[in-house]
């Protein structure tokens, strides 16, 4: 989502499912203002939801 360097989490877009997870840094994934889990605010900014940020994600490791 952000780019951050550094460790990230494992977000399921639907639990118990390891194919259908986007790595998030902390504060996207869980942060109480822009996580996805909290307000939701920079992905509101960007108009992503979870099936964009997974389609950016397969995008990014199949380098287009």
């Amino acid at each position: 989502m952000c780019e951050a360097s550094g460790g990230s989490e494992a977000h399921h877009i639907r639990q118990h499912s390891q194919y259908l997870c986007i790595p998030l840094c902390a504060d996207c994934h869980r942060g109480s203002i822009n996580g996805w889990h909290g307000q939701r605010r920079i992905w509101n900014v960007y108009k992503m939801d979870e099936l964009d940020a997974l389609n950016d994600t397969i995008r990014k490791i199949l380098g287009g």
